[in-house]
């Protein structure tokens, strides 16, 4: 889904279900809430999508895409992404984002999770991306917001241990004998019990034959430390309401975390390096590019108002405010337009919309469509015929921290810690002693 011209809502003319996850394993509790999201949104609709991420979680995407068509998801329909509740990774199967409806599914047990549907963002008082699924009739579409579907799943039972999740998996299989791991794989892997019970040992760390040693359970530190920087990457994703976010990443520094032998204390240089790594994916993403050609939005000036002294309501809701310069804007249904000390046109700004607005220079008649999604902003300029000049400028904030990429690939850092701003080089790893 591209960043593309503002235009009227149609209903969705198909549905694509979506159903991402960390699958460390798949299991049968993911099978079963599979088995509803087809039984709900049709097998052709339905997609499996995971990470490859293997910094935190012990299976690669190639295992755990094997474990899943073990199971009975179809190996085309579990697919690999980067950001999994973020729209703009299914684009190539979503097609037209005007004509289909993306449903994310999730788990019951997940409601309390984020990300969560029906949020207001009190950047702007506008509605988020994801809203409560309630049937299949008159889906908005994916240009304009997403949803968010919560199935049933089963508990699982084998060797004697009600099993509900993949991390109570992961903990009851290296205490499990052998006859019993090939037991519980034939339950969840029907007919693969022998090359599911392989990988799985292989993926936890179970060596057969070799007992693990203490040696063994020790994460270094800097492991470590990769571990909570990328689990904060990941929290930084799946967040819509960015002024909680940036109480949480607050509210993280300083604490102390213990695994595996080793401790670690949070500091702010392990969020600014979260945000960094979330600011290199979002300069990667291909489809985070604006288009080269976009529809200019055009509104009729009205007839200029009496400047006030102060912010007043019109006759009919609208805004009227002085400028700083000395001329006067007024904020209707229709955007908000400005005047220039003279009395001229100088500004329009379209309302924003799905987090995309048009600023129209009106004396040069180029126009800016800026973007903006949970601390990610997009600035490309446009001439007065809608053709794109030069690159975009992207600006990522989040809890402080800010990283900006130019028009011409230049990037900077910025860290606002109280009242002094630290900058730092985005491409090196974060040195306090080096910050300017």
């Amino acid at each position: 889904m591209r960043l593309r011209q503002l235009f009227e809502e149609a209903p969705a003319q198909k549905i694509i279900a979506v159903m991402p996850g960390g699958f460390h394993p798949f299991h049968p509790g993911h099978k079963s809430l599979y088995d509803w999201a087809v039984e709900t949104f049709g097998r052709e609709n339905v997609y499996v999508a995971a990470t490859n991420d293997t910094k935190a979680r012990p299976f690669p995407f190639d295992v755990k895409q094997k474990l899943a068509a073990m199971a009975g998801v179809p190996t085309q329909r579990f697919i690999q992404v980067k950001s999994p509740f973020n729209a703009l990774s299914y684009e190539s199967i979503i097609g037209n984002p005007a004509e289909t409806a993306l449903v994310f599914v999730r788990s019951e047990k997940d409601k309390t999770s984020h990300p969560l549907p029906d949020q207001v963002r009190k950047s702007d008082g506008n509605m988020g991306y994801l809203i409560s699924y309630t049937g299949n009739d008159n889906l908005e579409t994916a240009d304009t917001h997403g949803y968010l579907a919560y199935g049933p799943t089963i508990d699982f039972d084998f060797s004697g241990m009600s099993i509900k999740s993949a991390s109570e998996l992961r903990a009851a299989w290296p205490e499990m004998s052998d006859e019993d791991k090939l037991q519980a794989a034939e339950l969840m892997y029907p007919g693969n019990a022998q090359t599911a019970t392989q990988l799985l040992n292989t993926a936890l760390g179970v060596k057969e034959l070799e007992p693990a040693t203490e040696s063994n359970l020790v994460i270094d530190q800097g492991r470590l430390r990769s571990y909570i920087i990328s689990l904060i990457a990941d929290k930084i994703a799946e967040t819509d309401d960015i002024e909680q976010l940036a109480e949480w990443l607050k509210l993280i520094v300083g604490k102390e975390l213990k695994a595996r032998g080793s401790r670690y204390q949070i500091s702010s240089e392990d969020v600014v390096e979260a945000i960094n790594m979330k600011m290199r994916d979002i300069v990667k993403e291909e489809n985070n590019t604006p288009p080269t050609k976009v529809k200019p939005v055009r509104e009729p000036f009205p007839q200029m108002p009496q400047k006030p002294t102060e912010p007043v309501s019109g006759e009919n809701g609208e805004i009227i405010k002085p400028t700083r310069n000395g001329g006067v804007s007024l904020g209707n249904d229709a955007g908000t337009f400005i005047w220039d000390k003279a009395g001229k046109p100088s500004m329009y700004i379209t309302p924003s919309i799905n987090g995309i607005k048009q600023v129209h220079n009106m004396k040069t008649g180029n126009f800016t469509v800026d973007y903006r999604n949970k601390g990610l902003n997009i600035k490309q300029e446009y001439d007065k015929d809608g053709n794109s000049i030069g690159g975009a400028d992207t600006q990522y904030s989040m809890g402080g921290v800010t990283v900006s990429q130019d028009r011409q690939g230049n990037r900077s850092g910025t860290h606002q810690m109280g009242t002094r701003t630290v900058n730092f080089d985005p491409n090196k790893p974060f040195d306090p002693s080096n910050a300017g």
